[in-house]
C-alpha cells in the first residue's frame, strides 16, 4: 500500500499507486518537448548567409551565450538579450544600423526569434547539450 495525494481533492489517499511499468510525472516536466537528441550541440549551420549575419550566427553559437531548456542568447555576463541592436553590438558589428539588420535578417530566415522579449536560437540549429526543449520554443520554429 502506498499514500498519496489527489491532484483533484487535495487529499491524502491509501492504496495502489502505480501498476509495474508506471511512472510518476511532474507537472513541470509537461512543459519541456523531448527531443531525439542526446547531447548534441551543432545540428545544422545554414550555408546562405552574409558576413553580417555569419558574424551573429557565430556568437550566439558560442556555448557561452546559450542558456539550456530555452536557447535564449545571452550577452556575456548571462543577461538576455532583448533588442536587436543590443544584440549586433554584442556580437562585434560595430554599425547598429547594420548589426540589427543583419538580426531582422536572421529573424526572417527563422534562425533566430524574438519570444517573450527576449531573443532564441531555432533548436534546428542548436542546442547547448540538451536534450529536451520549452515546448513554447519548440513549436515557435515549427
Amino acid at each position: 500500500m502506498a499514500r498519496y495525494a489527489n491532484l483533484e481533492t487535495g487529499e491524502i489517499e491509501e492504496g495502489e499507486l502505480a501498476r509495474k511499468g508506471d511512472r510518476i510525472i511532474r507537472k513541470e516536466s509537461l512543459q519541456y518537448k523531448k527531443l531525439a537528441l542526446s547531447f548534441v550541440r551543432l545540428h545544422e549551420f545554414p550555408m546562405e548567409l552574409t558576413k553580417t549575419e555569419q558574424r551573429v550566427m557565430h556568437y550566439v553559437l558560442d556555448h557561452n551565450h546559450l542558456r539550456g531548456r530555452d536557447n535564449a542568447i545571452l550577452t556575456g555576463n548571462n543577461h538576455e538579450i532583448k533588442k536587436a541592436t543590443d544584440l549586433g553590438v554584442a556580437a562585434g558589428i560595430k554599425d547598429k544600423r547594420q548589426g540589427r539588420k543583419a538580426v531582422e535578417s536572421l529573424v526572417g530566415k527563422g534562425l533566430i526569434a524574438k519570444y517573450g522579449g527576449k531573443f532564441h536560437l531555432n533548436w534546428k540549429i542548436g542546442t547547448i547539450g540538451q536534450d529536451a526543449i520549452l515546448k513554447e520554443i519548440y513549436n515557435l520554429f515549427q
